[in-house]
């Protein structure tokens, strides 16, 4: 008695073929969704942490603006531009920096806080670490959309007149392409970190706003283009008072 043949066809072996090639797909699909997440969320974090990070460090940088640099008299008059100096237009090459100072005239007219003042892309001041140091330059710029550090070179010891011919060295605080903005700087009743000023202490006081994108995708924008939403910091120069005249 004749038996019959038994194994696969070449049907079933097709069949079992392209089973395995979907499986296949469906698991590179699956892995290269993986690391496309993972790198994402790496590079969000990165970013993240940077702005904020960033914003923390011109805060703090900001409110030694006129540390010790002459009278509270002489900071709160006409002369706040010998330790405080917006500039527009701003660059910086091979650490010279070239703008447009914001003039002097237009100090006194600030009557709101910022972000409805004056803006400008770099802010320079000066300082003194105690009342018998010599003062220094330092400063922050927004240069090609990237947050910058500032540092003057050592014989700059007035804003006001060594801004342009002081050799800056810069420390990148926030990298290109992350949407730094613009500085506003306006007068208002502030103090440092959010605090309240209470009733005994109501002087204007210089207030500078700098912003900057974070990774999450801003609901609200009606921009065509992918808008971020921005991390926002605002720093209370304790040191200046808006002038009488």
């Amino acid at each position: 008695m004749s038996r019959g043949q038994r194994g696969f066809t070449l049907i079933s072996l097709m069949v079992g073929t392209v089973i395995s090639l979907l499986g296949i797909l469906a698991m590179l699909s699956l892995y290269k969704n993986l690391v496309y997440t993972s790198a994402t969320s790496i590079q969000s974090a990165r970013q993240d942490g940077q702005v904020s990070s960033a914003l923390l460090t011109a805060q703090r940088e900001l409110m030694n603006g006129g540390f010790w640099s002459g009278s509270a008299t002489a900071r709160a008059s006409s002369d706040i531009d010998n330790y405080f100096v917006l500039l527009s237009g701003a660059t910086l090459t091979n650490g010279t920096l070239a703008g447009t100072a914001t003039a002097q005239a237009n100090f006194p007219t600030l009557t709101s806080a910022a972000p409805n003042g004056i803006t400008g892309n770099a802010i320079v001041w000066s300082y003194q670490t105690s009342s018998t140091a010599v003062a220094s330059c330092s400063g922050l710029a927004v240069i090609n959309g990237a947050l910058v550090s500032l540092k003057g070179a050592a014989g700059c010891t007035q804003a006001s007149s060594q801004w342009s011919s002081t050799t800056w060295t810069s420390t990148t605080l926030i990298e290109a392409g992350q949407g730094a903005t613009m500085f506003s700087v306006g007068f208002a009743t502030c103090w440092p970190y959010g605090r309240t000023t209470d009733t005994t202490n109501t002087a204007y006081r210089l207030q500078v706003t700098l912003s900057a994108n974070n990774s999450t995708l801003d609901p609200n924008s009606t921009d065509p283009q992918p808008a971020y939403v921005k991390s926002k910091a605002t720093a209370c120069l304790i040191n200046f008072e808006k002038p009488t005249s």
